[in-house]
């Protein structure tokens, strides 16, 4: 006896750059360790002996150093200073060993940007350096060139970094080989062999901001990767942003406005490659000096609080039931609760496939709402019989998550999306980024409830609120559906638009003389309630044998009061059914002598609205008497 079955198909893809868990505490404490030598050979005579140690963790905006200690063999004078540490022998010795060992407290702190118009006017003479040309972060007319044509009309100073980093990002492959890894290669090398590693990406990055005329830094230290299960050297950047201060972007780690607090900040400098250790010496005679290898240790030993949940995604799939190999659109909707510009990093955690890298970073103006999409590819391999379920799920950097689960089966009238449906699909639905965000008004709409009929009303609820301005004459319309009215500064205003439901995407429009904000909101919208039933897993069965007949339903919507009756033997009742329910009928084959499965069911939606089905199945019933082939002769 053949069992149908509902199967579960999950893909588990986590983004490759972020290690374990430890972006979601507010905190983390890093014993941090390094230790290196030096080595003196020669018939002369030392007088003194000088190493400056240049790589030492720094007290700044993310970290506190809670204790710090040197160590030295032989024990040699030391001086620290807030971006060095120097040692001092007068001892002559055939081998030196030194090195520090600190604990460090790391906040994981949020950065909430304000509006910083774009060209800057003017930039302070303290950061003159951080917008210069350097020897590895070199700037030429093809990084010019290739920052200008990124950022193209844009006039906010983060968004335009933000797509600069985004560019690197997907351009720039991260490739760990010999030409790399020995030795820092000049920006302008990266930019024209599309390869390198955390240095060479973080000097593009640096070089192309720079070229726009924003100031930028080179950061050297070390970061927990789960590439190895453990901290290795990293190198990432800091923008300057007028009247805010610095900003960190790890464009390695599709980091953008905000690292994991695994970071630990060495040594800040106007370009890669910096000395970490220099040495001095005077001697009589000759004295020759070898280095060794310098060794770091960083380790975890104690974690803060949870973060709290920084912002509310939603995903929404545009259908849930389809044909094996469809590509179904879905729908990420972000919300920013600050009055500040950040960035958000998204995760698909769950799907069969997808057409992209499962990873988007996104930057998200004052209260900005944002939709972010993807499309996930069906599989197409799908036994007759059987209905599938994939899960799709997505969570951002600090644990927000949402999931859908998709229904696909190849016999049971779902229908097929093709990858060119899809796209336009998510073209219709895309406004473009300056059609999604004012800093003067925040627009936010939605529907009144999850699904409409063809034969109900649907209204679109929006929610007008002005931020730190009067905003006069300010016109909102769906369709030729307008309202002209006023707000105050930090005032409100609520909005009902009634609207007949279909499949076309219902776009909201709020202007006036300066502002033009867009929203798109998808019904989810059908003809009426519909129970689907999958094809029975059975082609055949013999007379007069008691059989157990596996049956699967189905119902996007919730409906009450189902009657189904298989064959005209005892019916079936169901008080509730909301999605898909799995169920055995035992019963005797002779009621399937007129070699058939006929169903009929009876159900109400939520109103009390009466409906019926029919489903029909063709089977083989093998020594079937042979008057009722004789019956069924006539039945045909």
């Amino acid at each position: 006896m053949k069992k149908l079955l509902t199967l579960t198909i999950i893909l588990l893809m986590l983004p490759l750059t972020l290690a374990t868990n430890y972006y979601l505490y507010d905190e983390l404490t890093v014993d941090f360790s390094l230790d290196t030598e030096i080595f003196l050979s020669g018939t002369g005579s030392l007088n003194n002996l000088i190493a400056n140690v240049y790589l030492i963790p720094l007290d700044d905006q993310l970290q506190t150093i809670n204790t710090f200690s040197e160590s030295s063999t032989p024990t040699a004078e030391t001086d620290k200073n807030s971006d060095s540490l120097r040692f001092t022998w007068t001892e002559q010795s055939p081998s030196y060993n030194f090195g520090y060992d600190s604990v460090v407290k790391i906040q994981n702190r949020l950065f909430m940007v304000p509006e910083v118009n774009f060209p800057y006017s003017q930039i302070p003479e303290e950061y003159n350096e951080y917008v210069q040309a350097a020897e590895i972060i070199d700037i030429n007319s093809d990084i010019i060139s290739q920052a200008s044509e990124i950022i193209e009309n844009e006039d906010n100073a983060y968004l335009a970094v933000h797509e600069i980093a985004d560019w690197v990002y997907n351009n720039i492959e991260y490739d760990l080989n010999t030409v790399t890894a020995k030795a820092a290669k000049q920006s302008s090398w990266t930019l024209e062999n599309r390869q390198g590693v955390c240095d060479e990406i973080t000097s593009l990055f640096i070089s192309m901001t720079r070229s726009i005329g924003i100031p930028a830094r080179f950061v050297s230290g070390v970061a927990y990767t789960n590439l190895y299960d453990d901290f290795g050297n990293h190198g990432w950047a800091e923008v300057y942003y007028p009247d805010y201060g610095w900003v960190p972007y790890d464009v390695t780690f599709d980091q953008f406005g905000w690292i994991d607090p695994t970071h630990v900040a060495l040594q800040k400098t106007a370009d890669a490659g910096s000395s970490s250790i220099t040495y001095s010496w005077e001697a009589n005679g000759d004295i020759n000096l070898e280095t060794g290898e310098i060794s770091s240790l960083g380790e975890i030993t104690s974690l803060g609080n949870d973060m709290e949940q920084v912002f509310d995604i939603n995903l929404h799939a545009i259908e849930t039931e389809v044909a094996p190999g469809s590509y179904v659109p879905i729908r990420v909707r972000v919300v920013n609760p600050f009055n500040g510009y950040i960035s958000d990093q998204l995760t698909v955690t769950k799907a069969p496939d997808l057409t992209e890298k499962n990873v988007k970073v996104t930057a998200l103006g004052p209260k900005q709402t944002k939709d972010i999409f993807w499309i996930v590819k069906i599989p197409e391999d799908a036994d007759s019989g059987y209905i599938y379920t994939t899960t799709i799920e997505v969570r951002d950097t600090f644990n927000s998550l949402d999931s859908e689960d998709i229904t696909f089966a190849p016999d049971a009238g779902y229908k097929y999306i093709s990858l060119e449906e899809a796209e336009e699909m998510v073209d219709s639905m895309t406004i473009d980024e300056e059609d999604q965000f004012s800093s003067q008004v925040v627009l936010s709409c939605q529907l009144d409830k999850d699904y409409y009929y063809s034969f109900s009303q649907a209204n679109i609820e929006c929610n007008v609120r002005s931020i730190n301005d009067n905003l006069p004459h300010l016109e909102i319309c769906l369709k030729e559906n307008c309202e002209i009215f006023a707000l105050t500064k930090n005032s409100e205003k609520d909005f009902t638009f009634p609207i007949t439901p279909s499949n076309d995407p219902v776009v909201v429009n709020l202007k006036n003389s300066e502002i033009d904000v867009k929203r798109v909101l998808l019904l989810n919208y059908l003809e009426k309630p519909e129970i689907k039933i999958a094809r029975i897993g059975i082609n055949s069965m013999n007379y007069d044998e008691l059989i157990d007949i596996p049956l699967t339903i189905s119902s996007q919507t919730p409906i009450k009061d189902v009657n189904l009756n298989m064959n005209r033997f005892q019916p079936i009742t169901i008080d509730e059914l909301d999605g898909t329910k799995t169920f055995t009928i035992s019963t005797n084959t002779k009621h399937f002598n007129a070699e058939k499965i006929s169903i009929k069911i009876e159900f109400k939606d939520e109103e009390g609205n009466f409906y019926e089905q029919e489903y029909t199945q063709q089977i083989k019933v093998n020594n079937l008497p042979w008057y009722w082939n004789f019956i069924n002769i006539f039945r045909s």
